[in-house]
Order: structure tokens, then sequence, then C-alpha cells
């Protein structure tokens, strides 16, 4: 749950119920969370009602224990007593973790051409004061790529803004790393850090530990 203002939602709760036991939930300050619990074969419904006006500094969303989202509310949510529902399945509703975040990253393992259009941070805050280096405004809009090598050689990239002329694109380049820690040892500052105001192209490559990239 969250408000951009910091101030609570000031009366608006969200009502979670697991088969028709509901219960109300809201903040006082900018950010709170709650878990719960439900088993297979057991319904669970959303509900949202509104109090008050700053409706547009208020949202919410539902995470699957993977951290992906299962619902989003937008800003400012829709009102009504059942805005969102599912019943628990074997794998309980896990559904991919989002691009956004490092445990959901798009695996690279040959020469290929990636896009993306991320809208958010995705379920969690990936980045941090530990971890961030010069990337002083942490995520905006961010997507994450491994990439998987399987015999040493030399990894390059190109980061190529067309069709929309020069960019404001910041990346940071972590690793080498285990495939299956990619959301757990990224903890220390990436190996090299691309923070411009702006460009047309930028190239990076190499086969060793240094500023120019990493041998897998």
């Amino acid at each position: 749950m969250n408000d951009t203002a910091g101030d609570g939602w000031g009366g608006s709760f969200v009502t979670v119920c697991v088969n028709a036991v509901c219960t109300n939930y809201s903040i006082i300050g900018s950010t709170g969370s709650i878990s719960f619990g439900a088993v297979l074969g057991d319904v669970m419904t959303i509900g949202y009602t509104a109090a008050g006006g700053f409706q547009n500094q208020i949202s919410y969303q539902l995470t699957a224990a993977n951290g992906g989202i299962l619902f989003s509310s937008g800003s400012p949510p829709v009102v009504g007593p059942f805005i969102f529902a599912l019943t628990v399945n074997a794998p309980c509703n896990l559904p991919p973790a989002p691009h956004e975040d490092c445990v959901g990253a798009v695996f690279i393992c040959e020469n290929t051409a990636q896009s993306a259009n991320p809208q958010n941070t995705g379920a969690v805050a990936d980045l941090n004061t530990g971890n961030r280096g010069c990337l002083i405004t942490d995520e905006r809009r961010g997507v994450w790529y491994a990439f998987q090598v399987s015999a040493p050689g030399q990894i390059g990239f190109t980061i190529n803004p067309f069709p929309y002329g020069v960019s404001d694109y910041d990346f940071g380049l972590w690793g080498p790393l285990p495939i299956d820690h990619l959301s757990t040892e990224y903890a220390s500052t990436p190996l090299f850090m691309g923070r411009r105001s702006l460009f047309d192209r930028l190239e990076l490559g190499g086969d060793g530990c240094d500023r120019r990239g990493f041998r897998g």
C-alpha cells in the first residue's frame, strides 16, 4: 500500500476477503504491507473504499510469494467491493516475476536484439544505497537482463535508443553471478555504471573484469 504524499490514506481502506472472512487495511504514512495466507481452493477477493480527496496519491498491489504482481490498482484506485478475485490453485497462483525485477531478468544466451518498455520498478525496489553505485536515483522504469555464458570469450552490448534519437538512459552491470543467485548476490556496487545525460548510441565489450566488461 502506497501514498505518494506520505500522509496516509485518510480513512480509505482495502478490504481483503478469504472465503468471505474479510479484513480492512489502511496506512497512516507513505507505505505499508500485510501478509496473509490461503490454501488450495480458497476464494480471495479484494475491494476498495475511498474516503476523502487526494485519491490520486493512493495505490496498492497484491503480490505472490515470489514477488510477482497478481494485481495492481493504479492511481486513483477503482472503488467497489469486488475489484479483484481469484481461487488459489496448486502453484499458489504464482505469476512470472516481472522483468523490472532482478529475479525476473530476461536471460540472454546468444547474439540477440532486445527491446522493452518497462512501466515501473516491478514488485520490489532492487536498488539501494548499498548496491546502486552512482545510480543515485535508484530504479526508474528499469528492466533487468542476465547474460548467461557457457564458454570463455568476450561479451558486449549496445544500447541504442532508436527510433527516439538521443535519450537519457542510465544502466549498471553486475557480476559475474551464479545463475540461481541473481536476486541475492548483486549486493555490491556495479562493475560498470553509465550515468550520462543524453546519448544516441553506447557500445561496451571486453574479456576482463574491468570497466570494459567481464569474462563469463
